[in-house]
C-alpha cells in the first residue's frame, strides 16, 4: 500500500523537494544530481527489487543466508 500511494503522488509534486534535498546536501550541479532521483523514487526502488529477486537465484540467496549474510 505504501509503495502504490507513493507512486500515485506525481512527480512534479516532488521536484521542489528533491532540489531543496539536493542544495542542502551540495549536490547542484553535480552529476549526482542526475543519477540519484531515478533509484530513490518509489518506482525506481520496485524496479530495483523486482529485478534483484529474479535476477539471484535462491540458491545463491540460501548459501548467503546460511554463511551470516
Amino acid at each position: 500500500m505504501i509503495l502504490l500511494a507513493s507512486v500515485m503522488v506525481p512527480a512534479t509534486a516532488l521536484v521542489i523537494p528533491t532540489y531543496v534535498l539536493f542544495n542542502n546536501l551540495g549536490l547542484t550541479n553535480t552529476i549526482w544530481a542526475v543519477i540519484l532521483p531515478s533509484p530513490l523514487s518509489p518506482f525506481g526502488m520496485y524496479l530495483m527489487r523486482v529485478y534483484v529477486q529474479d535476477a539471484i537465484p535462491d540458491e545463491l540467496l540460501d548459501a548467503a543466508r546460511v554463511d551470516g549474510s
